[in-house]
Formats: C-alpha cells, sequence, structure tokens
C-alpha cells in the first residue's frame, strides 16, 4: 500500500509488483500531465475527480472507474476532499484493454478495487492470483461508456 509524500513524487513503474494499490484521502491536488508504463484503475467512492487526456476532460462521479492505458498521457485534479483508489497493472503480465475506458462500478468491482487499493506491494504474486482474475472478469463484463468532453487543440498563430 502506499505512503504518498507531497515532497516525492509517486512512480508505480518503480514497484516491481504486478499490481500496484494506493488508496488515500486526498484534497487540493493536482497531478500534472504524466503517464505511467502500467495501466491504471482511478476510481473514487465518495467525491468526483476532474481528469483530462490531451484532448478531452471529464468529470468522474463516484458511480464510475476510468481506466488509462498504459503510456497514455493523463491529469487529475481533485479540489474537494476525495477518497482516491487507484490500481496500476503491468501490461506484460494482464490483458489490458488499449483504449481508455470508463465504466459503471457495481458493488463486486467496488470491493475488489478496495480490497486491492490495500495490498501490500511485496505481496506475493500468486496470493494475488484469484482476485486479480475475478476483478478482470468483472471488470471486462461491464459496459463501458464515453464520458468525456473533447477539447480543440489550440493553435498558436505567428505575427
Amino acid at each position: 500500500m502506499a505512503l504518498i509524500h507531497n515532497n516525492r513524487p509517486f512512480d508505480p513503474d518503480a514497484i516491481p509488483s504486478p499490481v500496484v494499490g494506493i488508496a488515500l484521502d486526498a484534497h487540493q491536488h493536482d497531478s500534472g500531465m504524466h503517464q505511467h508504463r502500467k495501466g491504471q484503475l482511478l476510481y473514487a467512492p465518495s467525491g468526483c475527480i476532474n481528469f483530462a487526456f490531451e484532448q478531452s476532460i471529464s468529470i468522474l462521479p463516484p458511480t464510475r472507474a476510468v481506466w488509462i492505458p498504459a503510456n497514455t498521457p493523463h491529469q487529475a485534479v481533485m479540489t474537494k476532499v476525495v477518497a482516491y483508489r487507484s490500481l496500476y497493472f503491468d501490461a506484460t503480465e494482464f490483458q489490458c484493454p488499449q483504449q481508455v475506458r470508463t465504466i459503471k462500478v457495481n458493488a463486486l468491482l467496488k470491493a475488489l478495487i478496495n480490497k486491492m487499493a490495500l495490498w501490500e506491494w511485496d505481496t506475493e504474486p500468486q496470493q494475488m492470483r484469484n482476485t486479480n482474475a475475478l476483478f478482470w472478469e468483472e471488470f471486462n463484463q461491464l459496459r463501458h461508456t464515453i464520458c468525456s468532453l473533447p477539447c480543440p487543440r489550440i493553435v498558436a498563430f505567428v505575427i
């Protein structure tokens, strides 16, 4: 489980575990535009997260989670207290989706996300196997929706 400090950036790619989870209460946080080598599931069981990709913006309510594929630039912004959950999956270990997906979180998926977000990072992959399999089975059965607004690219004019 992550201990995140304001003076030290969190890097899930530096952790050798195939699944890295974090759970925390955050407020007034801006991750800045960044990306990971691991795919990320972002979920907030309470509070809303504003997030952006290179060409779209969205608000993530407590009923939804967003899948962010590996190497996808994104930004998360929280202006109020948010119960933040994030799972990072090694794309070489799992068959992760290659596109951004927003899904409605049901009770089972919510329980799995909360459990996995609290895993110790040195947990043996064998101990995670059944939970991971159930997570992906449930995740892949849920319909995904588009919950973002496209943003125009700003072109600089030279005079």
